[in-house]
């Protein structure tokens, strides 16, 4: 099983190592909204989320106990899920974490939230 560092770096496909260490540290200081190659269109986020879902619910997990909130609340309060407007519901977010194969608008914002938060993850992650 391919872990989620694997994932992203293989996702980023950066071959010279101090341009993705580079590409790393300026993800996890600006975050992922900027534009990362890999991680741009919604079908390649699409896509990376829904073939790396199992690596991406294991992190989740993990950092919501870590910060003490339930999972579905976590993503729901990702910044780019709220753009200022009413945030997604935890029944939404649970229908794209454990539920079928929906093509709506909404999930596919959900799997783009879902796999930046895996690079900026990662990115932390070799950036400390």
């Amino acid at each position: 099983m391919t872990t989620l560092k694997q994932a992203v770096i293989s996702q980023l496909d950066i071959e010279d190592q101090t341009e993705l260490l580079t590409t790393l540290s300026d993800v996890a200081r600006y975050g992922a909204a900027g534009g990362v190659t890999g991680f741009i269109y919604y079908t390649d986020t699409s896509a990376f989320t829904k073939a790396h879902m199992g690596a991406i619910k294991d992190a989740l997990k993990v950092d919501a106990q870590d910060m003490g909130v339930g999972l579905l609340e976590m993503v729901q309060g990702f910044s780019c899920l709220n753009n200022g407007g009413e945030p997604y519901s935890v029944d939404t977010i649970a229908e794209v974490l454990y539920g079928g194969d929906d093509e709506s608008e909404d999930c596919t914002e959900i799997l783009n939230a879902l796999a930046w938060y895996a690079l900026e993850r990662v990115a932390h992650e070799i950036s400390e």
